[in-house]
């Protein structure tokens, strides 16, 4: 992230690094995935300068190895929608082509 006055001035935000960045909705809170876990880091701007206080993790979670965007964030900040792995849900199914013909026998 960089400041508002001077572009190349860096702040960061996690030592550990993150990926998939979403903001809240009023802006004060930015939610990151950081190793396993879905972290949150509280943002405010005090003249004209951006600062990070509170970075915490929020939970545990495992998400596939995927390149877009793997979760979602409530308009209030409370929820979250997410694309997870779950090892368990090898279930097999069932494909049915041509369904529409066997109605009409």
């Amino acid at each position: 992230m960089t400041s508002f006055q001077q572009p190349t001035t860096v702040i960061p935000i996690s030592s550990t690094g993150g990926d998939f960045p979403r903001w809240s909705r009023d802006r004060k809170e930015l939610f990151f995935l950081g190793p396993d876990r879905l972290m949150s880091a509280s943002i405010t701007i005090d003249g004209g300068e951006l600062r990070v206080q509170d970075v915490k993790a929020l939970f545990d979670v495992r998400f596939p190895q995927v390149t877009r965007s793997v979760y979602d964030v409530s308009p209030d900040g409370q929820r979250f929608l997410m694309n997870v792995w779950d090892a368990g849900a090898s279930l097999p199914f069932t494909i049915v082509v041509n369904w529409t013909e066997k109605l009409r026998r």
